[in-house]
């Protein structure tokens, strides 16, 4: 106890600035909500993260999201996102890149048709970190990454996240895979710091400021890019601790209540593979990029978010 009050008086009265700072921070809460500093970060003596220059608190603009797949030829489960994505209010345009040259992709008379541009890049290498390029196609602020796994998600609970991320847009705001929620069903609760470490930082699909692909692919050093594709995998792990080490913010993590599954359909989904490849991936990150990983986090339910009519009696 006594550690601790040394510490709140160090960190935020010990000096006139210091009382100053701390009664800005906290009327910024009172003003801005997106901005609100929790209990625990108040008693957190790690070093006080400085928010991005980039971004000052505000809500985004609500000019919609541009919706980017990432497919390895799954055709099926590609044309199930652009019909489930069809029925989102935000979404603005969706862009699939075709990852590779070896086969072409369906003829336009074979996608679904939606009242949303539906653009396919097909790209002359299959890199997995394609899925973060900046193209030029991409016109909204907000993008929703998703690669070919399934995603237990609902309409609703996608434009939850968009509305979320508006608040939050220096954040990742991100929905767990069918990918975790395999890992989540598969045996007892993880021990091990790897395995923590993977539930941390693992969120798949999710929304991200269009800024952070220039950072991914001209911030992050070319053997980090090349290790990544090389596992052909754990791509959007480094993209979660790429922002998370920029902010310091809190990844925002969307928790489907309809998300656990128990069955796994392909490797890139099977827990055991999974469990071994992303802690290797998740060590390696920080010895091949010095990334500090240091957070905390926080769960929404999207469930909650659901649109229930009200239907009135006209009868009089």
């Amino acid at each position: 106890m006594q550690n601790q009050l040394s510490f709140v008086y160090t960190r935020y009265f010990s000096t006139l600035q210091k009382v100053a700072l701390t009664t800005l921070r906290v009327l910024e809460n009172r003003i801005l909500p997106s901005a609100i500093t929790f209990a625990h970060e108040w008693n957190d003596d790690s070093p006080v993260s400085v928010a991005p220059p980039l971004f000052v608190p505000r809500i985004a603009p609500n000019d919609g999201f541009t919706a980017v797949i990432l497919t390895h030829y799954n055709v099926h489960s590609t044309f199930n996102h652009i019909r489930l994505l069809a029925k989102v209010p935000s979404l603005s345009k969706i862009i699939i890149v075709w990852n590779g040259d070896e086969r072409k992709p369906p003829p336009e008379s074979e996608w679904p048709h939606i009242s949303r541009p539906v653009q396919v890049i097909q790209m002359k290498d299959t890199l997995v970190t394609n899925r973060y390029i900046v193209f030029r196609e991409i016109s909204t602020e907000a993008v929703l990454s998703i690669n070919d796994n399934p995603i237990n998600c609902t309409p609703e609970q996608i434009e939850f996240g968009y509305q979320i991320w508006r608040e939050h847009p220096a954040s990742f705001v991100g929905y767990f895979t069918n990918a975790v929620s395999c890992v989540s069903t598969f045996g007892p609760t993880p021990k091990s710091l790897w395995s923590y470490l993977f539930a941390e930082a693992f969120v798949g699909s999710g929304f991200y400021h269009k800024y952070y692909g220039h950072l991914f692919h001209n911030w992050l050093s070319p053997e980090l890019r090349n290790y990544i594709n090389l596992q052909g995998m754990c791509e959007d792990i480094a993209m979660n601790v790429l922002i998370m080490s920029l902010t310091g913010s809190y990844p925002i993590k969307l928790v489907p209540r309809n998300a656990v599954s128990p069955r796994c359909s392909n490797d890139r989904s099977n827990p055991t593979v999974l469990n071994s490849t992303v802690s290797s991936c998740i060590g390696d990150f920080f010895s091949l990029s010095g990334l500090n990983y240091s957070l905390s986090q926080r769960y929404l339910d999207a469930v909650v978010y659901q649109y229930i009519p009200l239907f009135m009696d006209n009868k009089s």
